[in-house]
């Protein structure tokens, strides 16, 4: 029943709002894996994304969300402006909608690192260093 449900012809309208919401949740997650990249580096995380590591290096923080924003825009402006002969809308929405699960899962997987870095008992010396954790 559902899978007939997840392939039955929709309107343009219900496709549109559909693309919308897969969207909205790729930026959403997208800004939360921003933040908690942000806090888990603070805390002595290692960036996993080379060029976002680079990115980070020589602008910081800053340079980091202008980096995601460049790299999120993109990939909208790819879902949305491409002619619909090549990319149809309900593809688009799958493919947003990946983006937006890939992205939730960095966010988990940012928290996590995070969580052991803090939770790790460190020595009491005068420059104590935080445990590494890499990032996704």
């Amino acid at each position: 029943m559902v899978g007939r449900r997840l392939f039955a012809p929709v309107s343009a309208r219900e496709g549109r709002a559909a693309l919308t919401v897969a969207l909205a949740a790729y930026v959403l997650f997208s800004l939360f894996d921003w933040i908690t990249t942000a806090i888990a580096l603070a805390a002595g995380a290692s960036e996993g994304n080379p060029i976002a590591a680079s990115v980070f290096a020589m602008f910081g923080n800053w340079g980091l969300l202008a980096f995601k924003v460049v790299v999120v825009a993109a990939i909208i402006a790819v879902l949305t402006l491409i002619p619909r002969r090549i990319m149809s809308p309900r593809i688009a929405t799958w493919v947003a909608a990946i983006f937006a699960v890939v992205a939730a899962v960095t966010v988990i997987h940012n928290a996590q690192a995070y969580a052991s870095i803090v939770s790790q008992p460190h020595p009491p010396t005068y420059h104590s260093t935080a445990p590494q954790a890499r990032l996704i």
